[in-house]
């Protein structure tokens, strides 16, 4: 978990906390950060651009090049765990069917890959799909998204080339997953989070750099358009984590084209934190956004929208909370509030906290089933000491009793993204 925290959020947090010099010295429109061989975080030349390595193995090679010492790149997805099928509104039996996408790392070779799973009656209906090739453990997955259908995802790969000693990375597009995965690079700037668009052709996304801007792309790269902007204006040096789409397609609900997305200022994150911010796609002045939270000293991230966009759930966690010895990590809980809408503006209210799980749990990812009844997330504990995901029923505004889903002895289930409908055949 620490290393998944640091790996998504160190650039964040450097900027923030001043890791790369005077706060005022960063033009934060034009600079850029990246990782030594020692992991510190030191000024770079440019943005990442998407596919350059250095010299790493080109996508679908087995083996790297002698001279860029750049892990390898996924060919064609494997196929361990034999073929998903497709999920329907009426499921197994009548029950209803819910497709996860689910980041695993191996226990035994701490390599990352991402798995396509259903889960229908309180269980996995079948061994996850494994639908990324990646064999080399120098990669890192960060931020899985999957598309309303569970045809796609979208991730950011990273990884460190020791020759140009700096951190690369790219957003990869995954089809297909039904099927036979194939995956591309999706050719927009280098970044962290991305976020489907309830149409499934759209995403947003967070380029790289210190992540002051939000942007959108169609699938194939085309249509890149800024979101918002936050290098200058109301939220002047506020910098961008995470985003969150809403899976409403009813244009007359208010919650349609929402986006949700954490952010922290960098003159005030250490004793501010990271705040949840709404706005609507397409209104690219942060003068229009609405301010979810407001808690100092707390984090608030992983957000997701609820399919009625009723609710938003997230992850929050109390940065004076001390390491807990059991987890490395400050416990973590999975929160949900209710989101009002008027006149243009959106409030995050009547916040309610998941209490069941072990005090020193940390939740994180959470993620709706298409139908609104469950959350899924990502946990982990004193008794558990590597993540497992865990399903908690979400009826009448409150939760019910969390379930373990996985309880995996060795392998970690870093983060879980959910469709937003039934999967089609």
């Amino acid at each position: 978990m620490i290393l998944r925290l640091r790996q998504a959020m160190l650039v964040l947090f450097a900027c923030a906390l001043g890791l790369v010099g005077a706060i005022p010295a960063c033009n934060y429109s034009t600079s850029y950060f990246r990782l030594d061989e020692n992991g510190k975080m030191i000024k770079a030349d440019g943005p990442i651009v998407p596919g350059e390595d250095d010299g790493a193995a080109t996508a679908g090679a087995t083996t790297s090049s002698d001279t860029g010492g750049g892990p390898i790149l996924p060919g064609t997805a494997g196929t361990s765990g034999g073929t998903a099928g497709g999920s329907t509104t009426g499921g197994v039996g009548g029950t209803p069917v819910y497709s996860l996408l689910i980041h695993t790392k191996n226990g035994v070779s701490k390599i990352d890959n991402l798995y396509l799973a259903h889960f229908s009656g309180g269980a996995l209906t079948e061994t996850p799909k494994q639908v990324t090739a990646f064999s080399d453990d120098g990669y890192s997955i960060i931020f899985p998204s999957l598309s309303p259908d569970a045809s796609k995802a979208l991730y950011a790969a990273l990884w460190y080339d020791s020759v140009s000693k700096s951190t690369k990375g790219e957003y990869r597009l995954l089809s297909d997953l039904g099927g036979t995965p194939s995956e591309t690079a999706w050719p927009v700037e280098t970044g962290f989070s991305s976020a489907w668009r309830a149409n499934g052709e759209e995403a947003v996304y967070v380029p790289g750099g210190c992540g002051v801007m939000l942007k959108r792309a169609k699938t194939d790269g085309s249509n890149v358009a800024t979101e918002a902007n936050t290098a200058t204006g109301t939220y002047d040096k506020w910098v961008y984590l995470q985003t969150a789409a809403s899976p409403v397609t009813d244009t007359a609900n208010p919650g349609y084209d929402l986006l949700v997305f954490s952010m922290f200022s960098a003159d005030t994150a250490p004793t501010q934190g990271f705040e949840l911010f709404a706005k609507k796609w397409g209104d690219a002045d942060p003068a229009h956004f609405s301010k979810l939270t407001s808690t100092p000293m707390t984090i608030e991230f992983y957000p997701s929208v609820s399919p009625d966009a009723k609710y938003v759930a997230f992850a929050s966690q109390d940065t004076t909370a001390g390491d807990d010895p059991t987890t490395g990590d400050k416990p973590a809980k999975i929160a949900v509030c209710d989101l009002t809408y008027s006149a243009g503006t959106v409030q995050c209210l009547n916040t309610r906290t998941l209490d069941t799980l072990a005090p020193e749990a940390v939740s994180l990812s959470p993620c709706w089933a298409w139908d609104g009844s469950k959350i899924f997330f990502v946990s982990k504990d004193a008794t558990h000491k590597k993540d497992d995901i865990y399903a908690v029923d979400f009826t009448g505004g409150a939760f019910g009793t969390p379930a373990n889903v996985t309880n995996t002895a060795d392998d970690e289930e870093m983060e879980v993204s959910c469709s937003s409908a039934p999967m089609s055949k």
